[in-house]
């Protein structure tokens, strides 16, 4: 069974309101709300996966990442370890978001 490593990032303002991702109408699981980040690739740390994914995603530069948890989900076919982290924003380059999401502040915790 395949196994995937994931980085998670949650990133909340001043306002306590948590940056969310809507994924693209034609990706895998559609239209579904996510936190921002993706698979963590060979080499990589937990913590650089999530600032590269990040970046490349939502155009957000992470100036901090603290890890608070993983998560483990098994499919039929898959299996997926979640690497969560509360990670704080720096710079916003609007240049960086990929057009599978369409990323703002959409709830309040």
């Amino acid at each position: 069974m395949k196994h995937l490593q994931v980085a998670v990032g949650i990133i909340r303002n001043a306002e306590k309101q948590i940056f969310l991702a809507q994924r693209a109408a034609s990706s895998y699981m559609a239209n579904k709300w996510e936190f921002p980040g993706g698979k963590i690739e060979a080499g990589e740390s937990a913590e650089q996966g999530l600032l590269r994914e990040l970046l490349e995603e939502t155009g957000i530069e992470v100036t901090q990442a603290r890890p608070i948890g993983e998560a483990d989900h098994s499919y039929e076919d898959l299996r997926v370890t979640l690497h969560f982290s509360w990670s704080k924003a720096g710079k916003v380059n609007p240049g960086g978001v990929k057009d599978s999401h369409n990323a703002g502040l959409r709830s309040r915790i």
